[in-house]
């Protein structure tokens, strides 16, 4: 793995994993052009730069910079580049998974031992098999993680460096590096799992509300389509179709714990002696007076 505006770099290490990077225009339209495709490895797509669109099937979901997706060996899949984009694809095979995992008992630090806890890993320990299930993992940093993209950028060099200049210890350093990846998905990101049945604005939904629930609702509107990089009102019409309550009253509902629209609307006329369609007609007149 490398960086070059002339051609792709694929590095393998014997012992089964792989990293793969590129950044050339040309060669993205290429492999937009690829037929779906699946491996006989997981692969692990970290985004660094722009935004690539992930076919998943017969569906396609964006990837922006500073999210990750994780397909098993039964996926079918491929990326079409939107523009340009700098991403990372690392390949896990079967028996290197299982590597990671076959002496978790015998470390000598308590926090190594609950490795395979980790919820990335479980993913693929669960798809060991050949009863392959058809789901992915969709990976989404959360509020608190600011610097998604500089962490993952470091780890892949410390990892690149290890593929270029392997030591006597390499494998160790290796999978070192993994699990601290691991651990920082795990802990930074919304961690996943989705079916095929699942359509993209299901997933969208899904991220709107793990970052509501993860303020009580108060995130405003303007910092959600920042952290999605959705316009604000596109955002609104998804939780409208979802919910049938508007992006402030979703949010409301979060905040009082109430999932009930009626009870919702009760309780609030009850305590502010309004709907909450007039409070907002309110705030917003007090926020651009004529």
């Amino acid at each position: 793995l490398g960086e070059t505006d002339q051609y792709s770099i694929q590095m393998f290490s014997p012992n089964g994993c792989w990293l793969h990077e590129n950044s050339m225009d040309a060669l993205f339209r290429a492999l937009s052009s690829r037929p779906l495709h699946r491996h006989d490895y997981f692969e692990l797509m970290l985004v660094l730069e722009g935004e690539v669109i992930q076919q998943i099937e017969e569906k396609e979901y964006p990837y922006r910079a500073g999210t990750c997706c994780l397909v098993n060996r039964s996926i079918l899949h491929n990326e079409r580049f939107i523009g340009p984009a700098k991403l990372c694809f690392i390949g896990l095979s079967v028996d290197f998974v299982r590597s990671l995992t076959e002496s978790a008992s015998l470390q000598l630090f308590e926090a190594e031992r609950h490795l395979p806890e980790n919820p990335v890993l479980q993913f693929m320990l669960a798809n060991l098999g050949q009863d392959l299930r058809k789901e992915y993992q969709d990976l989404f940093p959360t509020p608190e993680n600011t610097d998604s993209v500089q962490t993952l950028a470091t780890l892949i060099a410390r990892m690149t460096h290890i593929l270029h200049e392997p030591s006597a210890a390499a494998t160790y350093y290796l999978k070192g590096a993994l699990c601290e990846l691991f651990d920082f998905l795990s802990s930074g990101f919304y961690v996943t799992p989705v079916h095929l049945s699942s359509s993209p604005e299901s997933l969208l939904f899904l991220r709107i509300s793990r970052l509501l629930e993860d303020t009580d609702g108060r995130l405003p509107r303007s910092e959600l389509a920042r952290l999605l990089n959705y316009n604000g009102s596109y955002l609104n019409s998804i939780v409208q179709r979802r919910t049938g309550l508007c992006l402030f009253d979703y949010g409301m509902t979060l905040q009082l714990k109430f999932t009930n629209r009626t009870h919702f609307y009760e309780l609030f006329r009850q305590k502010y002696g309004m709907t909450p369609q007039q409070w907002r007609k309110i705030q917003k007149s007090a926020e651009h007076p004529e």
